[in-house]
Protein backbone atom coordinates (compact mmCIF):
# COMPACT_ATOMS: atom_id res chain seq x y z
CA UNK A 1 0.00 0.00 0.00
CA UNK A 2 1.28 3.47 -0.95
CA UNK A 3 1.06 6.37 1.49
CA UNK A 4 -1.71 8.93 1.27
CA UNK A 5 -0.57 12.38 0.15
CA UNK A 6 -2.56 15.58 0.29
CA UNK A 7 -3.47 18.07 -2.40
CA UNK A 8 -3.36 21.86 -2.07
CA UNK A 9 -7.17 21.88 -2.20
CA UNK A 10 -7.37 19.51 0.77
CA UNK A 11 -4.97 21.68 2.77
CA UNK A 12 -7.00 24.79 1.95
CA UNK A 13 -10.22 23.01 2.94
CA UNK A 14 -8.63 22.13 6.28
CA UNK A 15 -7.49 25.74 6.70
CA UNK A 16 -10.95 27.09 5.93
CA UNK A 17 -12.66 24.52 8.17
CA UNK A 18 -10.32 25.42 11.02
CA UNK A 19 -10.41 29.19 10.70
CA UNK A 20 -13.74 29.71 8.92
CA UNK A 21 -12.23 32.33 6.65
CA UNK A 22 -11.79 32.75 2.94
CA UNK A 23 -10.52 36.32 2.90
CA UNK A 24 -6.94 35.75 1.80
CA UNK A 25 -5.05 34.82 -1.30
CA UNK A 26 -2.97 31.74 -0.53
CA UNK A 27 0.22 31.13 -2.44
CA UNK A 28 -1.19 28.16 -4.33
CA UNK A 29 2.01 27.79 -6.32
CA UNK A 30 3.96 27.18 -3.11
CA UNK A 31 1.26 24.89 -1.69
CA UNK A 32 1.36 22.90 -4.92
CA UNK A 33 5.15 22.65 -4.73
CA UNK A 34 4.98 21.41 -1.12
CA UNK A 35 2.39 18.79 -2.07
CA UNK A 36 4.23 17.64 -5.21
CA UNK A 37 7.57 17.47 -3.41
CA UNK A 38 6.04 15.45 -0.58
CA UNK A 39 4.27 13.12 -3.00
CA UNK A 40 7.44 12.53 -5.04
CA UNK A 41 9.57 12.01 -1.95
CA UNK A 42 7.27 9.31 -0.57
CA UNK A 43 5.63 7.84 -3.69
CA UNK A 44 7.79 4.71 -3.67
CA UNK A 45 7.51 4.13 0.10
CA UNK A 46 5.25 1.65 1.79
CA UNK A 47 2.96 2.52 4.65
CA UNK A 48 4.68 1.90 7.97
CA UNK A 49 4.97 3.78 11.23
CA UNK A 50 8.14 5.61 10.17
CA UNK A 51 6.71 6.76 6.83
CA UNK A 52 3.44 7.95 8.36
CA UNK A 53 5.12 10.04 11.04
CA UNK A 54 7.70 11.40 8.60
CA UNK A 55 5.04 12.49 6.10
CA UNK A 56 2.97 14.09 8.89
CA UNK A 57 6.08 15.95 10.06
CA UNK A 58 6.90 16.95 6.48
CA UNK A 59 3.50 18.60 6.07
CA UNK A 60 3.65 20.21 9.50
CA UNK A 61 7.16 21.65 9.23
CA UNK A 62 6.94 22.77 5.61
CA UNK A 63 3.52 24.38 5.99
CA UNK A 64 4.67 26.12 9.17
CA UNK A 65 7.98 27.34 7.71
CA UNK A 66 6.98 28.47 4.22
CA UNK A 67 4.95 31.60 3.45
CA UNK A 68 1.94 30.04 1.73
CA UNK A 69 -0.40 32.38 3.61
CA UNK A 70 -0.04 36.05 4.58
CA UNK A 71 -1.39 35.10 8.03
CA UNK A 72 1.60 33.24 9.48
CA UNK A 73 -0.02 32.39 12.82
CA UNK A 74 -3.09 30.90 11.18
CA UNK A 75 -0.89 29.13 8.64
CA UNK A 76 1.08 27.57 11.51
CA UNK A 77 -2.12 26.46 13.20
CA UNK A 78 -3.25 24.93 9.92
CA UNK A 79 0.12 23.21 9.54
CA UNK A 80 -0.31 21.60 12.96
CA UNK A 81 -3.87 20.55 12.18
CA UNK A 82 -2.79 19.06 8.81
CA UNK A 83 -0.06 17.12 10.60
CA UNK A 84 -2.50 15.72 13.17
CA UNK A 85 -5.17 15.01 10.55
CA UNK A 86 -2.59 13.07 8.55
CA UNK A 87 -1.83 10.87 11.57
CA UNK A 88 -5.51 10.44 12.33
CA UNK A 89 -6.18 9.40 8.73
CA UNK A 90 -4.21 6.25 9.56
CA UNK A 91 -6.05 5.64 12.82
CA UNK A 92 -3.23 7.14 14.90
CA UNK A 93 -5.24 9.42 17.15
CA UNK A 94 -3.40 12.53 18.29
CA UNK A 95 -5.27 15.76 19.00
CA UNK A 96 -4.35 19.43 18.61
CA UNK A 97 -3.93 20.42 22.23
CA UNK A 98 -0.16 20.07 22.74
CA UNK A 99 1.15 23.66 22.73
CA UNK A 100 4.79 22.58 23.27
CA UNK A 101 4.65 20.23 20.27
CA UNK A 102 3.13 23.01 18.18
CA UNK A 103 5.88 25.45 19.19
CA UNK A 104 8.54 22.87 18.34
CA UNK A 105 7.04 22.36 14.88
CA UNK A 106 7.16 26.02 14.00
CA UNK A 107 10.64 26.78 15.36
CA UNK A 108 12.87 27.75 12.42
CA UNK A 109 15.54 25.21 13.43
CA UNK A 110 13.15 22.25 13.61
CA UNK A 111 13.78 19.71 10.87
CA UNK A 112 11.31 17.18 9.53
CA UNK A 113 13.40 14.36 11.00
CA UNK A 114 13.49 15.87 14.50
CA UNK A 115 9.80 16.64 14.46
CA UNK A 116 8.87 13.14 13.19
CA UNK A 117 10.73 11.57 16.11
CA UNK A 118 9.08 13.92 18.59
CA UNK A 119 5.64 13.21 17.10
CA UNK A 120 6.21 9.47 17.43
CA UNK A 121 7.37 9.87 21.04
CA UNK A 122 4.25 11.91 21.83
CA UNK A 123 2.04 9.27 20.24
CA UNK A 124 3.75 6.48 22.18
CA UNK A 125 3.12 8.43 25.37
CA UNK A 126 -0.56 8.75 24.43
CA UNK A 127 -0.75 4.97 23.91
CA UNK A 128 0.99 4.39 27.24
CA UNK A 129 -1.47 6.67 29.07
CA UNK A 130 -4.64 5.52 27.28
CA UNK A 131 -3.99 1.84 27.89
CA UNK A 132 -2.11 2.20 31.20
CA UNK A 133 0.88 0.33 29.75
CA UNK A 134 4.39 0.08 31.10
CA UNK A 135 6.08 -1.56 28.11
CA UNK A 136 9.22 -0.55 26.28
CA UNK A 137 9.24 1.84 23.36
CA UNK A 138 9.71 -1.12 21.00
CA UNK A 139 6.58 -2.79 22.40
CA UNK A 140 4.61 0.44 22.09
CA UNK A 141 5.78 0.89 18.49
CA UNK A 142 4.54 -2.63 17.67
CA UNK A 143 1.19 -1.70 19.21
CA UNK A 144 1.11 1.51 17.15
CA UNK A 145 1.97 -0.38 13.95
CA UNK A 146 -0.84 -2.85 14.64
CA UNK A 147 -3.32 0.02 14.96
CA UNK A 148 -2.61 1.52 11.50
CA UNK A 149 -5.89 1.63 9.59
CA UNK A 150 -6.02 4.06 6.65
CA UNK A 151 -9.27 5.87 5.94
CA UNK A 152 -11.42 4.27 3.30
CA UNK A 153 -13.32 7.27 1.93
CA UNK A 154 -13.49 11.06 1.85
CA UNK A 155 -16.34 11.19 4.37
CA UNK A 156 -14.02 9.77 7.01
CA UNK A 157 -11.55 12.61 6.32
CA UNK A 158 -14.28 15.19 7.03
CA UNK A 159 -15.08 13.40 10.30
CA UNK A 160 -11.39 13.56 11.23
CA UNK A 161 -11.29 17.30 10.45
CA UNK A 162 -14.32 17.85 12.73
CA UNK A 163 -12.70 15.80 15.51
CA UNK A 164 -9.42 17.71 15.19
CA UNK A 165 -11.23 21.03 15.26
CA UNK A 166 -12.94 19.99 18.49
CA UNK A 167 -9.56 19.26 20.15
CA UNK A 168 -7.84 22.36 18.76
CA UNK A 169 -6.64 24.34 21.77
CA UNK A 170 -3.21 25.52 20.63
CA UNK A 171 -2.72 29.21 20.01
CA UNK A 172 -0.17 30.59 17.56
CA UNK A 173 -0.10 33.94 19.34
CA UNK A 174 0.79 32.32 22.67
CA UNK A 175 4.51 32.11 21.81
CA UNK A 176 4.55 35.88 21.38
CA UNK A 177 2.91 36.16 24.78
CA UNK A 178 5.63 34.00 26.36
CA UNK A 179 8.39 36.11 24.80
CA UNK A 180 6.78 39.34 25.95
CA UNK A 181 6.55 38.09 29.53
CA UNK A 182 10.14 36.86 29.83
Amino acid sequence: MKPITLTPDEILKIHFALHREIDFEPNTELLTKICIDTHQKFADKTVDIDTIFTIAAEYGVKLAHFDWSPHTNRASETAFAVCMIYLNSYGLSLGCQNQALFELMREHWTTVEKFAVRLLCEYLEVIRERHDLTGTAAELIKLAEASIKPIQNQTQLFDIVDNIRSTFTIDASEMLHWVAND
